[in-house]
């Protein structure tokens, strides 16, 4: 009986913990669900976010992570309309704000340049892009990474739209998925 009970407690406590894949529900019908891919010269990307920024009219700026499949692909439920942009990606810890939190990880910060990201988001499921990040040299002192980021043309929003569609199941963001693969 106890060690049921152990076994039982562990596992939820391993729930818990790891990080979801699945989609929350939609909130309401002002919100976005966005999504993309990114690809390193050398295959998928192993990051583990990609933090987006809103700014608004005013100049405000807002911060949200993403979630990643861990395969290259990127999404983002219940966003507000805005304008948005990349701002970083990660492996590691994730960040807070627009500074990332100490401790162990990776982050390659765009700054000026996400503004080659940039798009206006809209309600509902939208494709944010598929992008190929490539490393060009390691940090100097004072000095960050350097790579370059640009378009790529796969995987296409077809594609990712059919695997997003594995994360949303139960929820109000699949018949939204299925109508905008009908449009494609």
């Amino acid at each position: 009986m106890l060690r049921t009970c152990l076994l039982i407690i562990c596992a939820l406590a391993l729930t818990a913990c790891g990080p979801s894949m699945y989609v929350r529900e939609m909130k309401d019908s002002r919100s976005a669900l966005v999504f993309g891919y990114i690809n390193e010269n050398k295959g998928s990307m192993q990051f583990h976010w990609v933090q987006l920024k809103r700014t608004d009219a005013a100049g405000n700026e807002e911060y949200y992570t993403t979630h990643s499949d861990r395969d290259g692909m990127f999404y983002a439920e219940n966003l507000p309309p805005g304008q948005y942009q990349i701002h970083r990606i990660g492996w590691g810890n994730t960040p807070m704000g627009s500074n990332a939190i100490a401790g162990r990880g990776e982050l390659w910060s765009f700054g000026a340049g996400g503004k080659t990201t940039a798009m206006q988001v809209k309600p509902g499921v939208q494709y944010f892009g598929s992008f190929r990040f490539t490393f060009i040299e390691s940090k100097k002192i004072f000095k960050s990474d350097s790579f370059s980021f640009e378009r790529a043309g796969s995987p296409s929003e077809s594609e990712l739209l059919k695997r997003l569609l594995t994360y949303t199941e139960g929820t109000h963001w699949t018949e939204a998925i299925k109508r905008r693969m009908t449009e494609l």
